[in-house]
């Protein structure tokens, strides 16, 4: 008969058989996501945000990308339906501009949760600027 004592926050659980503690670790799913991807979804949060403004929040935590790049990124999470994209036009000097705006989707807050799970874990924590804690 063995009891496990488990520990929510790490993942670790502590198995007691015969009298002996053995530690072993509780398997949590690797992520769906790149630590790239995650971060996009924890600026994004629950507000919406245009590709330029989230590119520029990329580049101030070191994380440039190039347009295509970055725009083929925000597809593949599209795709995957875990941040959802729309056209919005603004008219500038009788010009209309038309940026695409960026949403998590009830899916992309399950897969950040998921990976931070798995950070957790593995006692792999994430570090973010105060701003996003």
């Amino acid at each position: 008969m063995a009891n496990i004592v488990m520990n929510e926050a790490t993942g670790a659980g502590l198995t007691l058989t015969e009298g002996f503690l053995k530690r072993e670790r509780i398997r949590v799913a690797v992520p769906l996501i790149s630590h790239l991807q995650w971060l996009v979804i924890v600026i994004l949060g629950t507000s919406e945000m245009t590709g330029k403004d989230l590119r520029s929040q990329l580049a101030s935590r070191g994380m440039s990308k190039s347009g295509p790049s970055f725009y083929q990124m925000m597809g593949r999470l599209e795709e995957a339906d875990y941040v959802r994209g729309k056209y919005v036009s603004e008219v500038i000097d009788g010009q209309i501009i038309k940026e695409r705006v960026y949403q998590v989707t009830p899916s992309g807050q399950r897969v950040r949760s998921d990976t931070e799970k798995f950070y957790a874990a593995n006692r792999l924590e994430p570090t973010l600027s105060p701003e996003l804690a």
